[in-house]
């Protein structure tokens, strides 16, 4: 009697989000950025050297935008010789048209783009981390406006895909946020994810040009591995894209059942096994560059009745444990909290089913972890940007 009830209940459930897919309508299905002048964050080092006549300035330049400075006004330390000639190129386009601090400290800033649309980003103040003892801030950003890969329990994938994001627009979001950290207040932004809007593999050259010149001592000088890109895994071909990106990848995982993984990811193609082995085949080439980039972090939301039973549990561990096999990468799981986002019928997995969840994937050798939401009150917190 309750295993019928429960079945009737999950029909339900998943019409209603089947009815949201399909009266979805997508404002574009284009993927390119939209053009836009140029501006001198997209001025390779040896071309802004050539503009402001010396190498050492263009350290000095950049040194300047890590600390969240205008280096065309008196907070730089450029020569008033130099500065007039980048007067007439703009540093960046893109300004904060909205910012809204949430109860639990985030900051969720709204970047308006130069052709009138508008990607989120968030600030996320963390208390001393364990090991370093130092307080430290991450921060999320976007790197298209919508997203085409329609995650039934993300506010951007209801949007679908505008347009992708140049690179310039995805550094302008880092340097924004970093002089808004600092006009706050806030520790350091030392951590950057690219988990706000979009899907970063379905713009891999702009992002891979972006991780370029955050990882660059020249440039926002991140360390590799405090940079993350995160992916639901489009495809094998896309996920190979990871080999060349020499940061932290995160793989959205949410089902390891190809089916219910549909149902969440309309937009799945590809057998689960198949992107499984896909990112074993990257890891196993990053490994050979640099060990600490052969590790993968493992995003699972866990939704009420659906995906957080012990079942899912086990299918789980036996999609990622392959991947530790032969000792070069480890699978580092990360268990999400639902955030809602409004009228889609889904519900977060009970607390108890949370901790029986994680349990059982660290007794099969994973090892996991429960994230706190964090901005959810201000629609900040993961799938809530839009």
């Amino acid at each position: 009697m309750l295993i019928s009830r429960t079945r009737r209940t999950l029909q339900c459930v998943w019409q209603a989000v089947a009815e949201l897919s399909t009266t979805r309508r997508y404002q574009s299905s284009s993927n390119q950025p939209s053009r836009q002048p140029r501006t001198l964050m997209e001025f390779s080092a040896r071309e802004l050297g050539d503009v402001l006549e010396g190498a050492g300035r263009a350290k000095m330049f950049w040194k300047c935008l890590r600390q969240g400075l205008n280096p065309k006004t008196k907070e730089g330390n450029l020569s008033s010789r130099i500065i007039p000639r980048i007067q007439n190129i703009p540093l960046l386009l893109e300004r904060i048209s909205k910012e809204v601090v949430t109860n639990d400290g985030a900051v969720k800033l709204l970047i308006q783009l130069h052709d009138g649309n508008s990607v989120e980003a968030v600030l996320i103040p963390s208390n001393k981390h364990t090991e370093s003892n130092r307080e430290r801030t991450t921060l999320c950003i976007s790197s298209q406006v919508g997203c085409a890969r329609a995650c039934v329990f993300c506010a951007t994938g209801r949007m679908g895909l505008v347009r992708s994001l140049s690179s310039a627009e995805m550094l302008a979001q880092v340097y924004l946020a970093k002089r808004r950290a600092r006009e706050l207040g806030l520790p350091e932004v030392s951590n950057v994810v690219f988990m706000g809007m979009g899907e970063p593999l379905n713009n891999a050259t702009q992002v891979q040009h972006t991780l370029e010149r955050l990882v660059d001592r020249d440039g926002f000088d991140f360390s590799l591995t405090r940079v993350t890109v995160s992916t639901v895994g489009p495809s094998p071909r896309a996920i190979a894209r990871l080999a060349d990106m020499p940061v932290s990848v995160a793989w959205s995982v949410h089902a390891a059942d190809d089916a219910v993984r549909k149902r969440l990811v309309p937009t799945t193609v590809h057998p689960m096994a198949e992107l499984r082995d896909a990112f074993r085949a990257v890891l196993q080439q990053r490994a050979l560059a640099r060990a600490s980039l052969a590790d993968l972090f493992a995003e699972v939301t866990l939704l009420d009745g659906i995906n957080d039973d012990d079942a899912a549990a086990d299918a789980l561990a036996h999609l990622l444990l392959p991947i530790q096999e032969g000792g070069t990468s480890q699978v580092k799981v990360n268990l999400l909290p639902y955030n809602s986002i409004g009228d889609v019928p889904l519900r977060p997995a009970k607390p108890d089913a949370v901790l029986a969840f994680r349990e059982r994937l660290i007794r099969a050798g994973l090892v996991t972890t429960i994230r706190q939401p964090r901005g959810a009150d201000s629609a900040a917190a993961c799938g809530q940007l839009a």
